[in-house]
């Protein structure tokens, strides 16, 4: 006998008890099923947990609950049944923060949260503090990204003066490298990050000339922050730049973008 989880559409025929206690059938199964069931089934379609699919948007087009995911695949749901001898349906469908609210005509409302599904992939970013290869991460440079896996290896150097790897899961971000200095330091101690491409591709999208490369940053001027040789300078203060490279030749060119930060 089919189950639920058996079925790629579900559509509603009609339900045996009030709207805030309800079963339902659906077609194709012989036994009702829970309103909990029925959610259940709505989450397990919308995507893995902890992957990059996670739902974008929920909109009501007249009974159908259309739910749409960031890879624009959707799930639907016949409602139409919702107001079946009780005069109580489905009036609006929206996505509020990681909450997905149905709302009746009664002025009841419907709640599932959604942030479990976002697994770092979407909105709500979860943050994860690289894990050190070959020794811990140094002291005073902390890296995080949006998915669990980002992994720091040292290449060379020692104390202040370090090379390494940061490498990020397919999928994820760099959420944040943050540089802290010891109340113990003398005021003026400087300290650069470098940013390397180092590829053997091209290091833009499409042509030499395309304004956004693979390589970028966002990056946001703090307070009291004073530009200076080789720094990027900032063009406006508070204001999220994107900085982009152009002009780069095929064959492998390195491209280095090198902030300085001063005490």
């Amino acid at each position: 006998m089919p189950g639920l989880n058996d079925l790629q559409n579900v559509t509603l025929n009609g339900n045996l008890v009030g709207a805030y206690d309800p079963l339902f059938r659906v077609a194709g199964l012989d036994q009702p099923v829970s309103l909990s069931e029925l959610l259940i089934y709505i989450l397990s379609n919308l995507g893995p947990a902890g992957g990059d699919t996670f739902v974008t948007e929920a909109s009501l087009d007249g009974d159908t609950l259309t739910i749409t995911r960031n890879d624009a695949s959707t799930v639907q749901v016949d409602l139409s049944a919702l107001s079946t001898d009780n005069d109580d349906f489905v009036a609006d469908a929206a996505l509020q923060g990681n909450n997905l609210v149905l709302t009746l005509d009664s002025g009841g409302t419907v709640s599932v949260d959604l942030s479990a599904l976002s697994g770092g992939g979407g909105g709500g970013l979860l943050q994860y503090q690289a894990t050190g290869v070959n020794g811990a991460v140094d002291n005073g440079c902390f890296v995080t990204a949006t998915l669990a896996g980002a992994t720091y290896e040292r290449t060379g150097g020692a104390g202040q003066n370090t090379e390494g790897i940061l490498t990020v899961p397919a999928g994820g971000i760099l959420q944040g490298v943050a540089v802290h200095f010891s109340a113990g330091q003398a005021p003026g101690n400087t300290f650069y990050l470098n940013v390397d491409y180092d590829e053997t591709g091209k290091a833009v999208n499409g042509s030499e000339n395309t304004v956004m490369p693979v390589l970028g940053t966002v990056m946001t001027k703090p307070a009291g922050f004073t530009d200076g040789s080789p720094a990027t300078n900032f063009v406006h203060a508070g204001t999220p730049l994107q900085i982009g490279i152009a002009q780069v030749d095929d064959n492998g060119s390195r491209v280095r973008v090198r902030y300085k930060f001063t005490n």
